[in-house]
């Protein structure tokens, strides 16, 4: 009996921990629905985000609403070691005048993938749970070889940490969407390394004005 009491304690808490996170979320403002125009990059990626690769993406987290391509974040993790674990890397878009590349990764729809690019960085526990002390000293690196993020990942830190804390130790299967936290709260929060162009200047002013509504 003192055991089903106690797990059941233990139920209610994480369900009011998880109503908790979402009823913090706001109502969004008329204003901040946006339109196809501003949040998606064009009808063919929303097609292919169907149809095609990028579904595994929003099975693990993909957030065609801040994709649009105009906030330059550099990638996490070394393309060589995302190939050899199974990703794909495709270029898809040049900027000249930044001196950038934009590519999208396609991941293997398990946690293998995941798996696999943590074991590589050494960032798994015995558990095969994911380290984030470890993971946070990867991005300290990161943050050490593109300067212009180092301030926001500070906040960004705070921000998805506290999100996930109920999560913690996170699961290969969980990390994405973790990274996911991160690389939308870069992009939103005042983007440091924005593409210039029209479109991207309506992108960053309507997320500088509605980004609380599109972060997790």
């Amino acid at each position: 009996m003192e055991y089903l009491v106690i797990l059941l304690f233990g139920v209610l808490k994480v369900s009011a921990q998880f109503y908790n996170i979402i009823s913090e979320n706001p109502i969004k403002p008329e204003k901040c629905m946006g339109s196809d125009d501003i949040l998606l990059v064009s009808i063919e990626e929303n097609c292919e985000a169907k149809l095609g690769f990028a579904l595994v993406d929003i099975r693990r987290g993909y957030n065609p609403h801040t994709d649009r391509h105009c906030c330059i974040v550099p990638a996490f993790f070394d393309r060589f070691v995302v190939r050899s674990c199974g990703g794909i890397t495709e270029i898809f878009e040049v900027h000249k005048k930044e001196g950038v590349a934009l590519g999208r990764r396609h991941f293997v729809p398990d946690c293998t993938f995941w798996e696999c690019v943590l074991k590589k960085y050494k960032m798994l526990n015995e558990d095969k749970t994911v380290s984030t002390e470890k993971f946070y000293t990867h991005l300290e690196k990161w943050a050490s070889l593109n300067k212009p993020f180092s301030t926001l990942l500070l906040s960004a830190k705070i921000h998805c940490r506290q999100y996930f804390i109920m999560f913690m130790p996170l699961s290969t299967c969980e990390f994405y969407n973790f990274l996911l936290c991160f690389r939308d709260y870069l992009k939103l929060y005042d983007c440091p390394v924005l593409i210039q162009s029209q479109k991207c200047y309506e992108w960053k002013e309507f997320f500088d004005e509605c980004k609380q509504y599109y972060l997790m």
